[in-house]
């Protein structure tokens, strides 16, 4: 035999080998032994446990309390999430006026009256926020109109200046201006706040389209147990009552954002 006869020889051999390889020692075997070694382990182990179920009462005893236990903590995870849900809703209100991103993940809400003080160096915060964080972060204004008579009317400029798309200016320009104005100035204000439909502005000024809006955000503070403004939320959760500085609250926003690889 030469050499290219016993090479194919040889090659013939081991190909007779391969092929004729118990079943177990192919590769599709082993991965069938070990899926059924699985099995047999994991009936073993069940018939294990229902077999301690049934015959100590003890161990029963125990294992059904860690179920009910098991049950109860989803159930209470389950309840949690909805009263957050719950809560969220009331601190941010339904069509409320905005600034920022809708789909933020972080939603700043703050709680004012165009007469208090310390929301005109609020406002100041906000703009300064606004500006910094842009599109990261969303801020959402709800009245908490209580401080004087005309709060709701001034409340009630504000959002009917957003029906031309000028909430945020008039919103500023109601601030600005704290205290150096009446009432039958108001179309001024709306005039400044770049509002050109002045007679739209004044027509829902004098009627009551917002009323039943303000009041309910007075009575959403109310039940979020709000004492003085301006109120601040974030996220659904109380963080503060009166005046932030713009440099504590941009650090705390900071960490916030970091934290959420924003």
């Amino acid at each position: 035999m030469n050499l290219e006869e016993k090479i194919e020889y040889l090659r013939a051999r081991g190909e007779f080998r391969r092929s004729n390889r118990r079943w177990y020692k192919k590769w599709w075997g082993i991965l069938i032994l070990i899926f059924v070694y699985i099995i047999i382990i994991f009936s073993v182990a069940s018939l294990f446990l229902i077999f301690r179920v049934l015959t100590n009462q003890e161990f029963r005893d125990s294992y059904l309390f860690s179920q009910k236990s098991l049950e109860l903590g989803q159930e209470k995870q389950l309840q949690d999430e909805k009263t957050r849900e719950m809560m969220l809703s009331i601190v941010e209100g339904n069509d409320t006026p905005y600034i920022g991103n809708k789909d933020a993940e972080i939603s700043i809400v703050v709680f004012s009256d165009f007469n208090c003080p310390y929301c005109k160096k609020a406002s100041e915060v906000i703009a300064s926020l606004s500006v910094k964080y842009g599109q990261k972060i969303k801020i959402i204004s709800r009245d908490f109109a209580v401080l004087n008579d005309n709060s709701l009317v001034l409340a009630t400029a504000a959002l009917c200046a957003g029906e031309q798309g000028k909430y945020w200016p008039m919103y500023y320009k109601l601030f600005e201006l704290q205290g150096q104005f009446d009432l039958d100035n108001l179309a001024s204000l709306a005039r400044m706040a770049g509002i050109n439909d002045l007679k739209s502005f004044s027509d829902c000024l004098n009627g009551d389209k917002y009323y039943n809006f303000i009041v309910q955000a007075v009575v959403d503070g109310q039940f979020l147990e709000i004492k003085g403004t301006p109120a601040w939320f974030i996220n659904g959760e109380k963080i503060h009552e009166g005046l932030i500085p713009f440099e504590m609250f941009s650090g705390f926003l900071d960490e916030v954002i970091l934290n959420k690889n924003l």
